[in-house]
């Protein structure tokens, strides 16, 4: 199997470990790890201050798009 070609998503509460078990398990499968929040936070703006400001719902689509 090519898993360069593929894309893994972990979700699951804040506070679980997603960040740290997707950057051990990028390592160990040799891809490129990118953490949602962590490009969020820097593209845009920090994540609690776009809800504030635009509701949940602005956040899920932005977040998609």
């Amino acid at each position: 199997m090519n898993l360069t070609s593929k894309i893994i998503f972990i979700v699951g509460p804040g506070g679980a470990g997603k960040s740290t078990t997707g950057k051990v398990l990028a390592q160990k499968l040799k891809l490129k790890f990118i953490d949602v929040d962590t490009e969020f936070n820097t593209r845009i703006t920090m994540i609690p201050d776009f809800v504030r400001e635009n509701g949940y719902i602005a956040y899920c689509k932005k977040t998609l798009s």
